[in-house]
C-alpha cells in the first residue's frame, strides 16, 4: 500500500471478491506502518535530510536512512519466501507500485505479472532516494498492467504513461479513470449524513472545526491523509493540529490555531522548496488542507507573493 498506509486500505471487500475468484489474497505492512516492525531505534531528522538532497550531497542523506525501497521491496518477497510461494502476482499502490516496480526489476524470477497504481520520515527517505526507475524498466519482461488516474493531484498522467510506454515486453496497458485518482471524490466532502457510516454502511472518517463537521472521507482517505499531514507537520517541525475526539480513532478535531498555523507553515514550505518529489507530495496533502480551511471559513492567507503563486496552483488542483 501507499505512503503511511497500512494493509487495511486494500479493501476487504475487493480482497474477498479476489479471493472468491480463486486467487489467494496477501496484503502486508510495509515496514513503519501498522503492526509491521518499527525503526524507531533510528530517529532521521527531516529538515537535514531534505537540506541534504537538496544541496545535492546523496550520500550524506543516505547515510541518514536506515533502509531503502529495494529492502521493502525484499520485505515482500520473504513474506512470499516465507509462506512458501514462489511466484505472485504483484500489486502496488501509489508507494507500494514504487515497491512492486523494484520486485520485478529486482526479483523477476519471483513475478508473475505486475500491477502499478498511481503514488513517515523513513519510507519518505526511501522514496527520494530510490530516483528514477525508468531505465530499469525498459528492461522488465512480466506482464504489466499500470493504473492511474486523470485525477491524479500528486502524479501527473503522464508518469503512468511513461511506467506503460516503457516496458521492454509488448502487451502493457495503461489505464485511467477520474476515479483512480487521488483526491476523493466530491460526493465524499460534504457533511456526513450518519456518523462513522455513509448510506451504504462503509467506514468513514470525519473532521470538526469548531463542533462543525466539514469533512468526512471514506475510511481510506481518511487515513492516508492522517498519514501524510503528521508526517508534513513533522517535516516542518510543527503539531499537527489534530485531537482524536473520541479515542476511536474516527472523529479528528481541528485545533483554531495550531491548525491554520500548520498549514501556514506548509504553504511557506511549498511555495520555497523546489525538490520535485517533496514539491508533489506536499502538493496533495496541502490542497485537501486548503479546502478543509475554507470549508471551516478561516481560509489561508498568503503572505508573500510566492505563497500567493502557491496557493493560486493549490486552488487549481481543487477546482479541475
Amino acid at each position: 500500500m501507499g505512503f503511511g498506509a497500512q494493509m487495511i486500505a486494500w479493501h476487504e471487500d475487493m480482497c474477498r471478491m479476489l479471493a472468491d475468484r480463486g486467487r489467494y489474497v496477501i496484503r502486508y505492512d510495509n515496514r513503519d506502518c501498522g503492526l509491521s516492525t518499527k525503526w524507531e531505534q533510528h530517529p532521521v531528522d527531516l529538515m537535514a535530510f531534505i537540506a541534504a538532497v537538496s544541496g545535492g550531497d546523496i550520500a550524506a542523506a543516505r547515510e541518514m536512512m536506515p533502509y531503502t525501497l529495494s529492502d521493502m521491496a525484499g520485505d515482500g518477497i520473504g513474506l512470499l519466501t516465507a509462506l512458501g510461494i514462489e511466484r505472485a502476482h504483484v500489486v502496488g499502490a501509489s508507494m507500494g507500485g514504487m515497491i512492486a516496480q523494484r520486485m520485478a526489476i529486482e526479483h523477476p524470477s519471483r513475478v508473475l505479472t505486475l500491477t502499478s497504481t498511481a503514488g513517515i520520515a523513513r519510507q519518505l527517505g526511501a522514496m527520494i532516494l530510490d530516483g528514477s526507475r525508468a531505465g530499469e524498466l525498459t528492461k522488465l519482461q512480466v506482464p504489466t498492467l499500470v493504473i492511474h488516474g486523470l485525477d491524479d493531484t500528486l502524479i501527473e498522467p503522464s508518469g503512468g504513461r511513461r511506467t506503460a510506454n516503457g516496458r521492454a515486453r509488448p502487451g502493457r496497458q495503461a489505464h485511467a479513470g477520474p476515479r483512480h485518482g487521488t483526491r476523493p471524490p466530491a460526493a465524499t466532502l460534504g457533511r456526513p449524513r450518519h456518523r462513522h457510516h455513509r448510506l451504504d454502511g462503509t467506514m468513514t472518517y470525519i473532521f470538526e472545526f469548531r463542533d462543525e463537521a466539514i469533512w468526512h472521507p471514506a475510511n481510506q482517505a481518511g487515513q492516508v491523509y492522517l498519514g501524510m499531514i503528521a508526517t508534513a507537520a513533522e517535516l516542518v517541525g510543527r503539531p499537527d493540529g489534530l485531537t482524536d475526539k473520541f479515542g476511536s480513532g474516527d472523529t479528528w478535531v481541528m485545533d483554531p490555531v495550531e491548525f491554520p498555523e500548520l498549514i501556514a507553515e506548509l504553504l511557506r514550505f511549498h511555495a520555497e522548496n523546489k525538490h520535485w518529489m517533496l514539491h508533489l507530495m506536499i502538493s496533495g496533502v496541502l490542497a485537501v488542507s486548503v479546502e478543509l480551511l475554507d470549508r471551516a471559513g478561516v481560509p489561508a492567507e498568503p503572505r508573500t507573493e510566492s505563497e500567493r503563486e502557491s496557493l493560486d496552483e493549490l486552488r487549481a488542483q481543487l477546482s479541475d
